[in-house]
């Protein structure tokens, strides 16, 4: 191999050896050239896994869907991620309206935990979880790189396991 050689060889793996696992409907329309390399890593994200529950369709129906439309309108890119990321609800403002949705009601659980001794730890968590909340008001979601995004939610999806573990059963 020649030493050039050594550089492309990451890149292939990332960007080729993924497309075997995509749905078999995203590997045909990619086989059929109706959609390249980046839109089917863009469709490829939407699978079972991130759907809601609310969610009756499947994910190749929803699939289909976009690629007919973006393949009609002649569509970018852009535009493909930003239908994408819409049915998955991971717009900006989406997540906004979700956030703010639920602000009031914990507001309203923190206000029920102030009753409690200060050094209650259970209150000091609630209290940390409000200011997290409060602070997202203040952050510019345009400066934040995907790598940063990619890492918060990394960091939120450890707590929120960790918070899993102490749910309340049906039973209590």
């Amino acid at each position: 191999m020649k030493p050039r050689d050594a550089f492309r060889f990451p890149r292939f793996v990332t960007t080729y050896l993924p497309v075997a696992k995509y749905p078999h409907d995203i590997q045909t329309a990619l086989n059929n050239h109706k959609i390249n390399l980046e839109e089917a890593r863009i469709l490829a994200r939407i699978n079972r896994a991130v759907l809601s529950d609310a969610v009756k369709r499947k994910p190749s129906e929803i699939r289909r869907e976009i690629i007919d439309s973006h393949l009609k309108r002649q569509g970018t890119q852009f535009e493909l991620k930003k239908r994408v990321d819409e049915r998955l609800n991971l717009t900006p403002k989406k997540q906004a309206q979700n956030v703010g949705a639920n602000v009031a009601a914990l507001d309203a659980n923190i206000d029920r935990m102030l009753e409690f001794n200060e050094s209650d730890t259970e209150h000091l968590l609630w209290e940390e979880i409000k200011g997290l909340v409060y602070s997202m008001r203040e952050v510019d979601s345009a400066v934040i790189d995907d790598e940063t995004t990619e890492q918060i939610l990394k960091d939120l999806d450890s707590i929120k396991l960790r918070l899993m573990k102490f749910r309340k059963t049906e039973n209590a």
